[in-house]
C-alpha cells in the first residue's frame, strides 16, 4: 500500500524568508505564510467550537509549514513529531527506513486557537520547548510530540482536551477528527473543520500491516494533507489518536496511539504544569479520564435529572467511583460503585465505644441515561495551509 505523509509541519513551502526568533511572528511573515481559505474540507464542516484543536505555524529554513494539534493543558499542545522535525527520506515515508531529524527551534513555532489561520500576530502563542519521545528515531510508531507554550491559553479561549491515556483504542469504535487541512487531496486549507462518525479500523498488530506500528492504529477516511498532528476524539471528546500519515486520496489515515504514549504525555504535562505554576490535570497523575468519574458531588437533588451525572443518592448528587477515581473527602466508594457520604462516628451507651455509621449506599440510588450529548464526531483536517506554493503529498511504498 502506498502511503503519503499527512505532513504540514516541516515539509514547508519555500516563500522566501527566514525563520523569526522573536516570541511572536511579524505581520509581514504571516501575510506571506497564510493564504486565503474560503471553502470547506470535503466531507466535513466548519468548526468554530472546538478551540482546543489548534493550528500550528512553523517558520523554518526559509520556509513555512503548518499542522494541527490539541491543547491538553493550558500550556501544552500534543501534535505529531513530523510537524516539528524533517524526515531523512524527504517526502517519502518508509517504515523500514524513515527516521526523524533533529527537532526545529521552539522559537520558530506558533500556535492559534482561531478557526482560521490568520495574518494577525496577536492570534498566536509562542512555543518555548519542543519535546519528542525519541530524537532521530524511526518515524513509524514515534510520530508524536509535545509543545510547551511560552504563555498559557486562557480558559475563556479554550478548554484543554483530555488525552485517553488510561484506556486503549479499540477496533470498531467511533471517533471524530478535527483539523486545518485540505479540502480533498488538492483543495484549500487553513480553516478548522471536523468530520463525524468515523470508525477505527484496527489497532497495532490487529492491522496485520508493516505500515502500521504497534504504537499506531488505522482510521477511516476524511483526513487530508495538513491534518498532521490533529486529534481523533472519542464519544467523550478524549483524544485517542494523533494524525501521522495516510494514503493518497485522503484515505486510510494512520494515527499515533495516545494510550501507547501515556507515560510520555503524563510526565511532560506534570513537568510543564509545575514549572508554570499551574494546577496539574488530574488525569496526568493517574485519575480516570472517563467523565463518569469527574462529575461534581454533593448538590441537593430529588430526581436524577437535577444532577450532571444523572445519579441522585439519598438527596444529593453523586458519581461513579473506582480505585483510580477515588471519592472526595467526606465520601467513600460504596459497593454499588458510587460515592456515598460518610458519617462521623457516634458514641453508644456509657461504654465509651464508638460505632461508625455510614450510608446504606444501595437503597436510594436513582440513575437515568447520561443527558450530556457528546460533541459530534469531527474530521481531523490538519493544518496544511494554502500557501502561495502548495507542498506535494508525501508518498511511501
Amino acid at each position: 500500500m502506498r502511503l503519503s505523509s499527512m505532513s504540514a509541519g516541516l515539509v514547508a513551502v519555500v516563500v522566501g524568508f527566514t525563520a523569526c526568533a522573536s516570541p511572536e511572528p511579524t505581520p509581514a511573515e504571516l501575510a506571506e505564510a497564510v493564504g486565503s481559505v474560503t471553502q470547506a474540507i470535503e466531507g466535513g464542516y466548519l468548526d468554530s467550537v472546538d478551540t482546543a484543536v489548534v493550528g500550528i505555524v512553523t517558520l523554518s529554513n526559509g520556509g513555512v509549514g503548518a499542522c494541527s494539534g490539541t491543547l491538553i493543558a493550558p500550556n501544552v499542545v500534543l501534535t505529531a513529531q513530523h510537524c516539528v522535525a524533517t524526515l531523512t527520506t524527504g517526502e517519502q515515508v518508509d517504515c523500514a527506513k524513515s527516521t526523524f531529524g533533529s527537532p526545529h527551534q521552539a522559537s520558530s513555532m506558533y500556535v492559534t486557537t482561531k478557526a482560521v489561520l490568520s495574518q494577525n500576530p496577536a492570534d498566536y502563542r509562542g512555543v518555548k520547548e519542543v519535546i519528542v519521545p525519541l530524537e532521530k528515531g524511526p518515524v513509524c510508531g514515534n510520530d508524536v510530540a509535545i509543545l510547551v507554550l511560552v504563555k498559557s491559553i486562557d480558559a475563556a479561549d479554550a478548554t484543554p482536551r483530555i488525552p485517553r491515556v488510561d484506556v486503549p483504542a479499540e477496533q470498531g469504535e467511533l471517533y471524530y477528527a478535527v483539523g486545518y487541512g485540505l479540502r480533498g487531496e488538492n483543495g484549500p486549507s487553513g480553516t478548522r473543520y471536523r468530520r463525524d462518525q468515523l470508525k477505527l479500523r484496527c489497532v497495532a498488530a490487529g492491522c496485520k500491516s508493516s505500515q502500521v506500528d504497534d504504537a499506531e492504529w488505522l482510521g477511516d477516511t476524511g483526513v487530508c494533507q495538513g491534518d498532521s498532528g490533529g486529534p481523533a476524539c472519542d464519544e467523550q471528546d478524549r483524544v485517542v489518536g494523533v494524525v501521522s500519515r495516510g494514503a493518497p486520496g485522503c484515505a486510510f489515515p494512520v494515527y499515533g496511539h495516545v494510550a501507547s504514549w501515556a507515560e510520555f504525555i503524563k510526565s511532560n504535562v506534570v513537568k510543564a504544569s509545575v514549572e508554570a505554576g499551574l494546577p496539574t490535570p488530574a488525569w496526568a497523575t493517574g485519575f480516570s479520564t472517563d467523565r463518569q468519574f469527574s462529575y461534581p458531588i454533593g448538590a441537593a437533588c430529588t430526581v436524577t435529572s437535577e444532577c450532571p451525572s444523572n445519579a441522585c443518592l439519598d438527596g444529593y448528587c453523586t458519581r461513579m467511583c473506582s480505585p483510580e477515581a477515588a471519592c472526595p473527602d467526606g465520601y467513600e466508594c460504596a459497593s454499588n460503585g458510587y460515592c456515598a457520604q460518610t458519617k462521623a462516628p457516634v458514641t453508644t451507651g456509657g461504654s465509651g465505644t464508638t460505632t461508625e455509621v455510614t450510608e446504606d449506599a444501595g437503597c436510594s440510588l436513582t440513575r437515568g441515561q447520561d443527558p450530556t450529548k457528546p460533541i459530534p464526531w469531527i474530521v481531523t483536517l490538519g493544518a496544511a495551509l494554502a500557501w502561495s506554493a502548495r507542498s506535494r503529498s508525501r508518498r511511501r511504498d
